[in-house]
């Protein structure tokens, strides 16, 4: 038996405790925005509900470190593993009850609770207490391994290759091997063992309520600078990451490469390298390079290569500095208090703040001449040329500051050729792009509609939806199957209501649309809607407006039912699952209604997917491409799916050849889906026609 006051024997598992406690931190987020999806949908009160969350309970879980520290070591322990039973008793009576880390989803989203409520009340019932017990893992077992001579703050580090070790492999090696109920009892086994490592550790740590003395407290320059760093640090982070999947390239999980480039900057400076010298100068010529260059480069592998070297050497600058100016380790648990609230502070701003207050994307200009002012003042003069005197370098610093302010000024100044109007929310941008003879909508880097100028062609159907393309095949063959009749069709995604081009008086063209900005511009920029006398635009996430409407003596049934709703790296992976595509059948008229999904996309298999949820509910299925032509058309992948298979046979639909598809497809559920093994690069898919 191990007596108390000995050498606690439970000092092995300080490192291990700390890394899976990050780890498990990293992994919850990720499962927790998947099993939510499907629930709640992809609004923006959800996304920012989602991250408001996860950011806050961060804080909190560091502000009571700070408050516990307080207390006797004794009384920590005692608080803190009531607090560990707690969490633990609630998440077993959870699993027990429901199966998962949640409670009943169901009944929570049908509620009348506003969308942001619903998410907070989901996320508190279900991992809120284990979400906030692992939070305060990190500092607070660093707190007691430092009582004594032992150096706390590697830990962090150890922390930080947890946070990446659970921020990668969950989409590599869990999502594409595991079920989503299986992610969360592996999930649920690996806290029990955490909490159970945490509660031995508190059980043998040495009692040691001999404070020790601080021979230079925190003052109050040292918080704001350390919180200044922190917040620079986890902005850039947010406008690096905004930068690159919003205007650079919209691929799939490429957010994950600035976050492990951030995490990684952690991870060699709290190890042990607190000199700011040579990431500051790296930094500061980085900047220089890039203000010269204007942002012109041609080449995204060089634009990439560029803003991921600005954001790890701004993360080596800032947090080596951070380190540098930690405290002795009785303020251990301010010093973190302080380095998390400029963390949530940086990513508050980026991410909620920014696009609330700026119509396009901006930040990362700012960023870049917030860190280039930063390294100005971090470069030490020893570092540069003798030539540089203390006035010449207090002159060059302010010089630099004008001119990282200039940077910023000339930001907001800047317009692309042709755009007309540009608005931003947490979806991301639209703009309105004119020429002499068409006017497009584009979101973010992608189309999402054209309209001809001159006023005969302006009910000319462009892009994706040209009379060749399945879709439009599949209006086509609607209206034959019903001459004298009039037809529905219901559109998940409006963009800028192209499909309403083939509107003919009575039919009834049906538009679900999440984003209010698409829905504005759809109805001032472009005629299409005002062209349709029976259109109409249903706000809301697509999925969870058709269940509510099938539930609705109400409902509507459609001849065709359009799923396009896809765009890039926001894949909308719930209205792509076998659930959705049975509501999506419930939604037809007759045996003979089409299902036409795009399938269209520079970075993702998706035929394959939907091919497969078509045997698996034993549909039929057609694959139409199209190519870019004179007339506007894009280069387009349609899957159309039908119960009747004798609708193939028929025109339009009889000259399009059976389809085989040049990959194995895994069959996505609303409790498995697997985005890595889709990913295509670097060109559009090549689709074999058998």
């Amino acid at each position: 038996m191990v007596r108390r006051n000995q050498e606690p024997t439970g000092r092995s598992l300080f490192a291990p405790s700390v890394f899976v406690s990050a780890f498990l931190l990293f992994q919850i987020e990720l499962i927790a925005g998947k099993k939510l999806l499907p629930y709640l949908g992809g609004g923006s009160s959800v996304w920012a509900a989602s991250l408001l969350f996860f950011v806050f309970v961060l804080f909190l879980g560091y502000t009571y470190v700070f408050f516990l520290a307080r207390y006797s070591q004794e009384m920590q322990k005692k608080i803190h593993f009531a607090l560990l039973s707690l969490g633990a008793a609630t998440l077993l009576a959870t699993l027990v009850h429901s199966r998962s880390l949640f409670p009943s989803l169901a009944s929570i989203a049908e509620t009348t609770l506003p969308p942001y409520l619903k998410v907070a009340v989901a996320l508190c019932a279900g991992v809120g207490l284990p979400f906030f017990i692992l939070s305060t893992s990190g500092p607070l077992l660093q707190y007691w391994y430092g009582q004594g001579e032992r150096e706390p703050y590697k830990l962090y580090a150890i922390s930080n290759a947890g946070s990446l070790l659970g921020l990668v492999t969950y989409p590599f090696l869990f999502e594409p091997v595991f079920a989503l109920h299986a992610s969360e009892y592996i999930w649920a086994l690996l806290f029990f063992a955490c909490a159970g490592a945490i509660g031995r550790i508190a059980y043998e740590t040495k009692d040691n309520d001999a404070a020790e003395v601080e021979t230079a407290p925190i003052g109050t320059r040292r918080k704001v600078e350390i919180a200044l760093l922190g917040g620079l640090a986890s902005f850039m982070l947010i406008a690096t990451t905004t930068q690159i999947t919003h205007v650079l390239v919209p691929v799939p999980l490429l957010w994950m490469l600035p976050l492990s480039l951030y995490l990684l900057s952690f991870i060699l400076t709290f190890g042990g390298w607190e000199s700011v010298h040579f990431p500051a100068s790296v930094l500061l010529l980085a900047v220089i390079s890039q203000a010269l260059m204007r942002f012109g480069w041609e080449w995204t592998a060089m634009k990439l290569s560029a803003y991921s070297a600005l954001l790890f050497a701004c993360g080596l600058m800032c947090h080596a500095r951070v380190y540098a100016l930690r405290p002795r380790k009785s303020s251990l648990p301010l010093f973190y208090l302080i380095v998390s609230f400029g963390g949530m502070l940086g990513t508050l701003c980026g991410s909620l703040l920014a696009p609330l207050l700026f119509r396009n994307f901006v930040e990362f200009q700012i960023g870049l001449a917030l860190s280039g002012g930063a390294a100005l003042w971090l470069v030490p003069a020893g570092s540069l040329p003798r030539m540089f005197s203390a006035r010449a370098m207090t002159a060059a610093r302010v010089l630099g500051t004008v001119g990282a302010g200039f940077l910023v000024f000339q930001a907001f100044q800047k317009h692309e050729p042709g755009i007309v109007s540009a608005s931003r929310n947490f979806y991301g941008s639209v703009r309105i792009q004119e020429s002499a003879d068409v006017t497009w909508l584009w979101h973010d880097s992608t189309v999402h509609g054209s309209q001809f100028n001159d006023p005969k062609l302006a009910m000319v159907p462009t892009t994706y939806y040209t009379p060749k393309s399945g879709v439009g095949r599949a209006i086509t063959f609607a209206r034959l199957s019903h001459p004298n009749a009039p037809i529905s069709v219901g559109v998940l995604g409006l963009g800028a209501g192209t499909l309403a081009a083939y509107c003919a008086p009575a039919d009834a063209f049906v538009f679900y649309e999440i984003d209010p900005r698409v829905i504005q511009a759809a109805g001032k920029e472009f005629s299409f809607l005002r062209n349709c006398a029976g259109a109409s635009v249903r706000a809301g996430d697509a999925r969870l407006t058709l269940e509510r409407e099938l539930r609705s003596t109400a409902s509507s049934a459609y001849d065709v039912l359009v799923v396009d709703a896809f765009s890039d790296d926001s894949v909308p992976v719930h209205l792509l699952t076998k659930e959705a595509v049975k509501l999506y059948l419930e939604r037809l008229k007759s045996p003979e209604g089409i299902i036409a999904i795009n399938a269209t996309s520079r970075y993702l298999h998706l035929a394959p997917i939907a091919a497969r949820i078509a045997g698996e509910l034993g549909l039929s299925y057609r694959v139409v491409v199209t190519d870019e032509d004179a007339s506007g058309g894009y280069y387009a992948v349609w899957v159309l799916l039908a119960r009747d298979s004798s609708i193939f046979l028929k025109p339009p639909l009889d000259d399009i050849p059976p389809w085989k598809p040049y990959k194995k497809a895994p069959l996505w559920t609303d409790d498995y889906s697997d985005i890595v093994s889709e990913l295509n690069f670097p060109v559009l898919p090549t689709l074999r026609q058998d």
